[in-house]
This record gives structure tokens, sequence and C-alpha cells, in this order.
């Protein structure tokens, strides 16, 4: 679908145009997207004006975010499929382990202040079921339903909330998608054990 991107392509082709356009200043656009003689790239993607989601947390998602916000997006939301982090550490998460915290990166904060009230723009638990479209190959939005997180067998374990299905508006969707674990095919091709948090168990 139109309107459906990669968060590296947006990412790689708003910093070319950029770097092609020379000012990274409060005059940007003057120049952005400005071709190189003998280039021969495809346009820059443009949030400008429209109601963006990105699909995924992390370093990437935040940047495309930052990148939308910046470029004056009408309104960005963020779809998490994990729930929400703690404050603090959990018992389960000691030092010197990596702090599984709740942090506002600065994306997430320049989109909260400029573009929805000072709260917060993303949905936890979120999973999206279907992109939705005009008919024309145009996206119009995704239906996204709710997730619980339990644990079971020494995972945890996803399962959708009845009734929680929703519709959320979108003209430009972004997907940063992360790392969820090792591919168990295969951990089984190669007859590699699998610990209880389904990595790769180590000797």
């Amino acid at each position: 679908l139109d309107g459906v991107h990669l968060a590296m392509d947006y990412l790689t082709q708003n910093t070319r145009a950029l770097l092609d356009g020379g000012d990274a200043g409060p005059r940007w656009r003057r120049w952005w997207g400005a071709k190189k003689e003998g280039a021969d790239m495809p346009p820059p993607l443009d949030a400008k004006g429209k109601s963006v989601i990105v699909i995924g947390g992390g370093d990437t998602g935040n940047d495309c975010i930052g990148t939308a916000v910046r470029q004056g997006a009408k309104s960005v939301i963020n779809l998490e499929l994990m729930p929400q982090l703690p404050s603090q550490r959990a018992a389960s998460n000691p030092w010197p382990h990596w702090p599984f915290v709740f942090k506002v990166d600065y994306g997430h904060e320049e989109a909260a202040t400029q573009l929805n009230g000072n709260s917060d723009i993303r949905k936890y638990s979120v999973m999206t079921k279907e992109f939705i479209d005009d008919g024309q190959g145009n996206v119009t939005g995704l239906k996204v339903v709710s997730v619980r997180w339990e644990r079971a067998d020494g995972q945890m374990r996803m399962g959708e909330v009845p009734g929680s299905e929703q519709v959320l508006q979108a003209d430009m969707i972004f997907l940063a998608l992360g790392f969820l674990g090792p591919e168990h095919p295969l951990a089984s091709a190669f007859g590699v054990d699998l610990d209880q948090g389904g990595n790769y168990k180590a000797l």
C-alpha cells in the first residue's frame, strides 16, 4: 500500500535529502530533497501535514517519531507490542543486567509537547491486525487489538483482549519492528537447545 514504509528507508532518504540540500538549520526545507547532479534517488518521504503511525519502538522507532515531528506531521502515534516498562528495575532485572525501565527519548518528548498536549504518544500492548486502504491503494489506517501478556512455561505469552479492536487513522505508517528473539526453526534444524526464555542455550 502507498503510505506504508520501512523505517530505515524513511530515515535514510531524509538524511540524504538534508545532506544533499546542504542545510540542516532552521531553513532546511529551502534545499531539502535537491538532487545532486547524476544522482538517481527516489524523492524523500515527507510527513508534513500527515497523520503518522510508527509501529515499533527502540532507537529506530524513536528516530522516525522525531523526524516526522520536525517535518511537520499533524499527529504521531507510536504502537508498542510490549507492555509499558516499570519506572524502576524489577526484582527479576537486577544490576548488572541491562535496565528494562521506562524511558522518554527525544522523539517521544518532542511529539508529546508539540503534538499531543504533553501526553505520551505511545500505545502499549497493541498488535496490528490489518492495514486499511481507500480502495485505490492508499493507506488510510490500521485495525489494532489490545493484547495481554502472561507467563506460562517460563515464557511470556501473548493473547488478544476480546472486544478491544479499534481503527486508527493514518496517512503514513512506518515499520520499525524490533528483534523478539532467535529463530526457533533454525535451532531445531541444527539441534540447538533453547533456554526457558526461548534463547539459544549456552554451554
